[in-house]
């Protein structure tokens, strides 16, 4: 995962000092973060990935054109902060207005392995 162990507590000790800092809660941050996504043109979708039966992941994906992040709605509101910052953070955000507290987050992140996708291009030819 990211500069952070989500789902464990007591490993993601910045998580503290960023709330009284910039005053805001791991919900706000996943929706700040939801927000950023919509604004790039990636929708954000919450799936119970038990009741598939299969091993799925989280993950960023495109469906019939279109871009979407897919995240089990089991993980931890923390977990979802984790996981869509890892997925956001390669991207480029100029053009975006991104919080201060989000824009930290995602600008402590280095490269995933492999190379990540591209910003999603909003509308395109024709």
């Amino acid at each position: 995962m990211g500069r952070f162990s989500a789902g464990r507590g007591d490993n993601w000790p910045e998580y503290n000092t960023w709330r009284t800092v910039f005053n805001m809660k791991a919900r706000q941050l996943y929706d700040e973060l939801r927000n950023l996504a919509g604004s790039m043109g990636i929708t954000v979708v919450e799936h119970n990935f038990r009741a598939t039966g299969t091993k799925a992941r989280s993950g960023l994906c495109r469906i019939r054109g279109r871009w979407h992040y897919i995240v089990d709605k089991h993980r931890t509101v923390r977990e979802k902060v984790e996981l869509l910052a890892d997925c956001l953070a390669p991207m480029d955000h100029e053009g975006h207005y991104v919080l201060p507290a989000v824009r930290e987050i995602l600008g402590g992140r280095g490269e995933p392995a492999g190379k990540p996708p591209a910003a999603p291009e909003v509308g395109g030819p024709g």
